[in-house]
């Protein structure tokens, strides 16, 4: 980086005089804003420095449907409500984030003079409430009256990744336990007592794999939705941790692999809601067992921070930087396609629903270990107050 202001785009901004200038000069070119206006997909017009002069009606309608009022001026990112866009004192494009998003490569490739298209994977706020989208992003150049600008459509792809991914937990997933019931059942008639009595014993952990994999996914269709409402109750943090290391220890995952709970001092009770608390957990197992090498050891701990607790997981691997910035974006994932629900579920339930906070350190000689804050007191969620889904 040679700027000290900004990791990736220009930090220069057009001046709010600038702005309302051009912004009349293109309103005089009626015929270009009147055809925006006629596509169903919402777009915006930037200027040169990647600033919003226009807003068609559809992008207008989202707008007031998430509940967002952008100004003139604002780039992308800032109108959008973009978690990173404030990451950085030059805005929407300049953080580190922002290399890997999509809509800011596609508007810098336009300003060159050529269409492009990209995916991009939205995290933003509506107020307090963490929400997530994935956009088709196309960036194409427009030349009106001697100067260069850049139209920037969004087409919304969401339901098409979830649905995705829901294919492939549905194909992949349940069916593998499906198969495991199947195959036991099928058996157990020619079996002797002691392998039948294994085979029921199989059959039982398959189905309840079943179940927990369908009541997560309904869980958090409704966390996107705002429709889950959380049981907040007392619970012991150290009992919370060793019973999902419980359930992991006799997992396909854990094969080969060491799961070690740290020492872990004596903590005061949690008022928590103990499902979506193990919702979270089992995900930051999951991901550590599955980054970790056969002969490796998944380390668990739990300490007092402030005036919560903090659980963490830990494995040797490490997660290389530019993926290290999507992390917790929703559809992306390490492990392949129509995957990537698991660390942006982590981060949706912790926050919305549980006033925490998920973070996360990685590094090659450290390696990777993900944090879980909890106040002693959970407040009424905040995902509860309206929809979360884009």
């Amino acid at each position: 980086m040679t700027d000290p202001e900004t990791f990736f785009a220009s930090p220069d901004r057009t001046q709010v005089e600038e702005i309302t200038r051009k912004a009349q000069a293109l309103g005089e070119a009626r015929f270009c804003l009147d055809i925006l206006d006629c596509a169903p997909t919402p777009m915006m017009v930037l200027d040169e420095n990647r600033q919003m002069l226009a807003a068609n009606q559809a992008l207008v309608a989202m707008f007031r449907d998430l509940g967002l009022a952008p100004a003139p001026g604002m780039r992308p990112g800032e109108a959008l409500g973009c978690v990173y866009s404030a990451n950085m004192p030059a805005g929407c494009g300049t953080s580190e984030n922002c290399q890997e998003c999509g809509a800011c490569q596609a508007i810098l490739e336009a300003e060159k003079g050529e269409r492009c298209q990209r995916e991009c994977r939205l995290t933003f706020r509506v107020g307090e409430v963490l929400r997530a989208t994935e956009m088709e992003v196309t960036a194409s150049p427009l030349d009106v009256q001697g100067s260069r600008y850049t139209i920037l459509s969004l087409l919304d792809v969401s339901h098409q990744k979830r649905r995705q991914a829901l294919e492939r937990i549905f194909f992949h997933d349940l069916m593998n336990s499906a198969w495991i019931v199947s195959g036991y059942a099928s058996l157990l008639g020619s079996l002797d007592k002691d392998r039948a009595d294994l085979g029921i014993q199989r059959i039982l952990q398959a189905a309840q794999r079943l179940v927990e994999e369908i009541q997560i996914q309904r869980d958090l269709l409704s966390a996107e939705q705002g429709d889950l409402r959380p049981v907040m109750e007392p619970l012991n943090p150290e009992e919370a941790l060793r019973q999902v290391a419980a359930d992991y220890h006799s997992s396909p995952l854990a094969q080969g692999r060491t799961l070690d709970i740290q020492s872990v001092p004596e903590l005061p009770v949690l008022t928590t809601d103990h499902l979506l608390l193990r919702r979270v957990l089992s995900n930051m197992v999951k991901n550590a067992l599955e980054a970790s090498q056969e002969g490796g050891t998944v380390g668990m701990g739990l300490r007092r921070v402030d005036s919560g607790v903090e659980f963490w997981v830990h494995n040797s691997g490490s997660i290389p930087r530019n993926q290290q910035m999507q992390v917790f974006q929703r559809s992306f994932s390490t492990k392949g396609r129509n995957r990537g629900l698991g660390t942006y579920s982590m981060k949706l339930l912790a926050e919305n629903y549980l006033s925490g906070r998920v973070a996360f350190e990685s590094t090659p000689d450290e390696g990777t270990t993900f944090r879980l804050w909890l106040p002693l007191q959970t407040s009424a969620p905040s995902g509860a107050e309206q929809p979360a889904a884009s």
